[in-house]
């Protein structure tokens, strides 16, 4: 196996040759569909993604985010009483979160699901769903429940006051909803769910997240689950005594764009290295449990426990609450989630062979056979650079020396690494296709015009060449 540099000229020289010397109809063929595709994949202008910063930045970072107003939020949310499930005191709190949701022109609903509860009881809860609608109807969830056991009275049977920050996480979806509502359409519809129920005590049900679990089993008959890409829950967030937590059950791959967002901002107070690392007590459990999409859990790390086991837990903390940094950060946070998101979109359609779908660098098991071409490979990276030209090259060999899941897997790095657009290319499928287009009395423009539209081109010639063309 081998690899070299390919340019437009040499390959063009290369098929009019085998068009000049005739060798046979298929490579007649071959040379003439190669001769139309390259000049054209070649010479593609770059799409808007082309050279995006591997550090998944949000090309729009919408920074008016209110803290003062998402504090305002939370005293409205304190001051209805009891936030409790069920009237009066849940439907004090809906008729608060409509009116600042409705107030930022956010579209807005109430939601009623069913769960069963304890000997077989069936207990309703009415949720507050809204959304800003982007690009795409893929949705990003964002979500927290609006009735904390934090709410009932304490052992003097006082409330909890308008500082109580435990309903946090509500107040800075408020906000949230406002930012992202007067901004540019996001690039993914992004979904509020205000859940009734989670904070419900149901004996040893409680745990269980009833409001959640209902509501997935309801988005599950509908459909409306299917559009979910992947869900952040919100508990208690902010506080300014407290980091943020690590949550481990939240996959890293996304709970960390959070700690990234907050670095390049230099907003790290609350999401600082130091971050402990534990479970989170919000709806993403259930949510990832019956739902299977990926989930995040946001909240602060749990206060540190007394120093004597008699001694007196903490009372609530006060609302010293950071929404700020908190607020500016996840929205910097999922910008970046996006990003990641349409990263995934573009390698979904760069064409993978099916067996090949999980061919990686890190997979590929180098031998003496195709060491040369492990080398190539990784200079190749070593000497990209983006933005700027770089040049193609082709992999040729013997079958089933690996050529394929290397090329494969330099479609993945580019993708996912540099956020570049990328096609694969099986040619004699190709050539098929074009076929049938000409025998239905079309022409090859439809069928080549997507490949002309792409960073970067693969084609897989035959069992023993493939091409990688910028």
């Amino acid at each position: 196996m081998g690899g070299s540099n390919a340019k437009v000229s040499d390959v063009q020289r290369w098929a009019a040759g085998l068009v000049k010397t005739g060798k046979t109809n298929l490579c007649r063929a071959v040379a003439v569909a190669v001769a139309c595709l390259l000049p054209l994949a070649c010479t593609t202008t770059p799409t808007p993604w082309s050279g995006a910063d591997p550090s998944l930045a949000s090309s729009r970072g919408p920074t008016d985010f209110s803290g003062e107003a998402a504090r305002q939020h939370l005293r409205a949310l304190n001051e209805v009483g009891g936030r409790v499930t069920g009237p009066p005191g849940a439907d004090a709190t809906r008729a608060v979160l409509r009116e600042a949701l409705s107030r930022a022109g956010v579209s807005n609903r109430e939601y009623r699901t069913q769960w069963s509860g304890p000997d077989a009881e069936r207990i309703e809860f009415t949720h507050v769903l809204a959304s800003v609608p982007g690009r795409s109807n893929d949705v990003i969830l964002l979500a927290a429940h609006f009735d904390p056991l934090a709410a009932e009275p304490d052992a003097a049977g006082a409330r909890p006051g308008v500082g109580d920050p435990r309903a946090s996480g509500v107040a800075l979806l408020l906000e949230l909803a406002r930012v992202l509502h007067a901004g540019e359409p996001p690039d993914y519809t992004i979904g509020f769910a205000f859940i009734d129920g989670d904070g419900t005590r149901l004996g040893h049900h409680s745990a269980q997240r009833p409001g959640t679990r209902s509501l997935v089993e309801a988005w599950s008959r509908t459909g409306e689950l299917e559009t979910i890409r992947i869900a952040v829950f919100f508990g208690a967030v902010g506080a300014s005594d407290l980091p943020m937590l690590r949550d481990i059950d939240s996959p890293r791959v996304y709970r960390e764009l959070f700690w990234e967002a907050a670095r390049n901002l230099d907003l790290t107070a609350s999401f600082p290295a130091s971050s402990p690392y534990g479970r989170a007590d919000t709806g993403r459990t259930a949510f990832a449990e019956l739902a299977r999409r990926s989930s995040i859990a946001l909240q602060d790390a749990p206060a540190p426990l007394p120093a004597e086991a008699d001694d007196v837990l903490p009372a609530p903390r006060g609302a010293s609450v950071r929404f700020d940094e908190v607020g500016r950060v996840t929205l910097e946070a999922l910008g970046r989630v996006a990003a990641k998101l349409r990263r995934i979109d573009r390698f979904n359609g760069v064409g993978i062979p099916a067996r090949h779908f999980k061919s990686t660098m890190g997979a590929f098991r180098p031998a003496d056979d195709n060491m040369k071409e492990w080398t190539y490979i990784n200079r190749y990276f070593a000497e990209y650079r983006v933005r700027e030209i770089n040049r193609g090259f082709v992999l040729h060999g013997q079958v089933g020396r690996g050529k394929t899941h290397l090329m494969v897997a330099v479609l993945r790095e580019l993708v996912f690494r540099y956020g570049i657009s990328a096609r694969f290319v099986e040619f004699s499928h190709l050539l098929a296709d074009l076929k049938g287009s000409f025998d239905k009395g079309g022409g090859a423009s439809k069928l080549m015009e997507p490949l002309t539209r792409v960073d970067v081109l693969a084609i897989e010639l035959s069992g023993d060449e493939l091409w990688l063309l910028h």
